[in-house]
Order: C-alpha cells, then structure tokens, then sequence
C-alpha cells in the first residue's frame, strides 16, 4: 500500500514537471515573437507582463503540487490515534469519509483532501462540544499544524496580508494589491482581521518589555561594570501626531499617537547633498509607537532607549517637536542627554503661524526668514520680527511661533550643534523619519479604535525599522509555541503552515 501511495505521489510529481516545461516553452516562444528593438533585443516592456502571466501559471502548478502532496499522506495511523485519544476520554469518533478544504498560502490557494471524525453519538458529542468547542476533528489538520490557525491562512502568508496593509493607504488598497500579486482574492474586512490579529502578536510582546523595562528602570545601573562606546551619540527622535478615534458608534474624538526612533551614529552614513541639505543614510533604526496619554508612552520610551544601551553611549541627543511632554519625558528620563528641536518642526510651526498672521503674498518669505534668523543664531531678533505680526488672535489650532521660540531656547543653539557634528534636521534622514511611523495613523479618512490604532501602529513601527522577521516570529510563536508542528512518523518538522 505504501509502494502504491509513493507511486501516485510520483506521477503527481512528474506530471507537475511536465505541466512546467511546457509553460516555460509556451513563454520562450512567447518572448520570441515579441515586437523586438531595431538591434533584434526583445523590449523588456513587452516581456514584464508574459512574465507576470507565467508567474500566476507557475503559482497554481505549485498549489497544485502542494495540495497533492498533503493529500498522499497516509492518514490511517493519525486517525487511529486521535480516535483512541479521545476514547480514553469517553468520546466516541466515527470516520464520515474525506472532504475537501482550500488553505491560502505564499502560492495562492491550495486544495487538499482530509478525513473528518465525528462523535458517534448524542452523549459522545456533548462531552466532545465540551472538550474542544468544536462539532468535528481533522487528524491530519492537527499533524499539519492546521488547526491551530485562526483562518483558512497560513503563518506566513498572514504576515504577508499585514506587510500589505501597513504599506497600502486603506484595507481596500491591501486588498487589491494581494489580489494582484498573489492572484487570491480576500475581502478587506479580512485583511483587517488578520493584521490586527498579526498586531496583536506584537502588542503583546511589546507590552512585556514595557513591563521589563520598567523593572530594570528601579534599578541604578553599575557604573562601574558599565564601558561606554566613545564617539557613539545615541540619536532619539520624539514627535507626536493626530489620530481620529471612533471606539463607539457614531462618536469620534480626537487623540494622540506618540512615535519614537533610535539609532546609533556609529550607524548612519553620510550620503549625497540634495537641495542644499547633506543627506544621512541610516544603517540601522528601531522604532516604536502608541496610541495613549504621554505618561502611558513613556514605558514605551524606556524600552526603547534600554534596548539601545542608552546608559553605554558616549552622547544621548534627543531630537524633539518642541512640545512639553516630549521635553520633560527627555529631561526627567534621560539625564545628562541634550535636547535639539527638530529642524523641521522648526519650519512646521513658523510656517503655520505666518500662513495665519502674515498676508498670502509674503508668509512664505517671512517664514523663511524667521526660520533663517534662528537657525544662524539670531534668536532674539527672529522674536522681535515674529512680534511685529502677532496683531490678532490667533485661530483655534494655530500654533504660536513666539511662545514655541520662547519656550525652547535652551535647545536652539544650531550654530554650536552644527559645529558639534549633531544631526538636527530629520528632513535630511535617509529612509524617513518617526513621522514615517505616526503618518499611516493620520490618512486622510483614517477611522480607528483606539486598540486597532494601537495595533497597526505597532506593526507600522516593525516595518520602517526593517524588522519585519520578528513579526512572522511572534505570530509563529503565538500559534505553535517556542517549537514548530511536528510529524508523527519520522519526527521531522512540517513546514506547511508557514
């Protein structure tokens, strides 16, 4: 019987190749006679789209192929066992015959063929509901790793559907660039419950080294143990920004979504000059965010800036929006670090308080005169210039220029800071900014509950700091535990739910 099941897997694989190389033909003929340049090269506009129409063909041979590879796995012994499990319990299972599922992966949609067990009677699926909340039980979906999943997706293809809808401007978007890409289609109401649950996952690993990172906040570090790297400034951007709440119906607030990113400058690099700014390239960035009050932010912080070895470095530079929170969190939490307001926080809010004060035609050249004036050291004289425009009130949402210049003048000197080698524009980062976190939040028509807001957010942060394993990590650990599913004969280890 086991010749037989490994002489039907064969076939299946050789008629899969046989499938492939006459697909591969068929595109080699088809780029043959594409329209070719006057030197006789195929235009490789022409080709991009017969090799998109291969990749699909290439995707469902693959399915295919994997569907009936699980299919061919000989389930005898996996039913006997899980039937004799259960019977120890008091539950009787009965063998109904096959049925047929569809799993989505990397390769689209695989179909596959599985027994299913039943109770066998009224008594034996009472206890059974009682059991395992559930009306029947799949052998080989538990011996896959299956079961465990909470859609018909797989681990890896679920961090995938995530990965699509941090980068997309709406579900919908994801939804339709999944479809385009891996030839599935999935409604977006689904990819919004996969990547809150993907976002889940690393909530919950987030709030554990909140937790840790509060512990070890108690105790004073061993100066004496510690070795500081020299020359290694530890750069911590901090910025804020609006989130539209709507955690019950037809109700909608405003709220805050605070961000934050670390690097290290013995990591950033230092690139080609753009529009009159030396561009910096950041090797390496780890960035975090949440949705809540500054006190609720500033364990998150404090995760942050311990995983970075604050207390190690020769030099903590905190790059803020010039808000008050952000300012005291740095002062109380970070001795010692130097407070830098951002240069582009900076132009923010001078340019918004002269579009408010300073007639159309000239707020532009105002703003960057006064923006010029502190940025060469004539603080005083860029307030005495603000002064002269602040002739009416200010509108509800506007900032004040003369209050925000007044307020942060500790931490405006740009001529020493620029002398001092300090990063002080975040313009000039390379591969964006802690706003590159906070913006996916603040699209316009963005409706979030305050926990899907903390979620994506949080999923946001992984991507632009360019962790995105660690996301398919927790989601796999979430699932299987520290371990993978495992094959009862042989022992080896069933990729297939990744």
């Amino acid at each position: 019987m086991a010749d037989m099941d490994a002489e039907k897997l064969q076939r299946a694989v050789d008629r899969a190749k046989m499938d492939l190389d006459e697909t591969l033909e068929r595109y080699r003929e088809a780029v043959h006679n594409a329209v070719q340049s006057a030197d006789g090269v195929s235009v490789i506009c022409q080709i991009q789209p017969l090799w998109s129409a291969l990749d699909g063909e290439l995707r469902e041979i693959t399915a295919q192929l994997i569907g009936g590879t699980i299919g061919s796995i000989r389930e005898r012994s996996f039913i006997a066992d899980r039937r004799r499990e259960y019977e120890e319990k008091g539950v009787l299972l009965k063998n109904i015959g096959a049925s047929q599922r569809e799993i989505i992966g990397v390769f689209g949609k695989v179909p596959y063929s599985r027994t299913a067990l039943y109770p066998a009677d009224p008594e034996s699926a009472m206890r059974f509901q009682e059991m395992a909340g559930a009306k029947s039980v799949y052998p080989l979906d538990g011996v896959l790793g299956l079961d465990r999943l909470p859609y018909r997706i797989t681990c890896d293809m679920m961090c995938r559907l995530a990965r699509e809808a941090v980068r997309a401007v709406s579900y919908e978007c994801a939804a339709e660039q999944i479809q385009h890409v891996y030839q599935v289609s999935i409604s977006s109401t689904q990819v919004k419950s996969v990547t809150e649950f993907v976002g889940s996952c690393v909530l919950e690993e987030q709030a554990k080294l909140v937790a840790a990172a509060e512990q070890n906040g108690c105790k004073k570090p061993d100066q004496g143990r510690r070795h500081r790297r020299p020359n290694d400034i530890l750069y911590l951007e901090i910025g804020a920004g609006p989130v539209c709440l709507r955690d019950l119906p037809g109700k909608e607030v405003w709220g805050t979504c605070q961000g934050a990113m670390a690097f290290h400058s013995s990591r950033v690099q230092t690139g080609p000059v753009r529009h009159g700014k030396t561009i910096c390239r950041v090797m390496e960035r780890d960035c975090i965010g949440y949705v809540g009050s500054p006190e609720e932010f500033r364990s998150h912080l404090l995760a942050l800036t311990q995983r970075n070895a604050w207390d190690q470095c020769s030099e903590v530079v905190v790059l803020s929006d010039g808000s008050p929170w952000a300012r005291e969190m740095a002062a109380q939490w970070l001795p010692g670090s130097r407070i830098i307001v951002d240069l582009h926080a900076l132009r923010g809010t001078v340019g918004k308080y002269a579009a408010a004060m300073v007639d159309e035609t000239e707020n532009e050249a105002v703003a960057a005169e006064i923006c010029g004036l502190v940025e060469t050291g004539s603080l005083d004289e860029a307030l005495q210039r603000l002064e002269t425009y602040r002739k009416k009130r200010l509108a509800k949402g506007i900032p004040d220029a003369v209050a925000f210049l007044t307020e942060n003048r500790n931490a405006m000197d740009y001529p020493r800071y620029r002398a001092k080698g300090y990063l002080v524009d975040s313009d000039a980062l390379e591969g964006g900014s802690v706003r590159t976190v906070l913006d996916r939040l603040s699209l316009h028509g963005s409706r979030w509950t305050t926990e899907g807001a903390r979620r994506m957010l949080a999923l946001q942060a992984r991507y632009v700091s360019g962790n995105w394993d660690s996301v398919c990590r927790l989601v796999r650990r979430k699932l299987y535990g520290e371990g993978t599913p495992k094959q009862r004969q042989g022992g080896k280890q069933c990729g297939s739910h990744g």
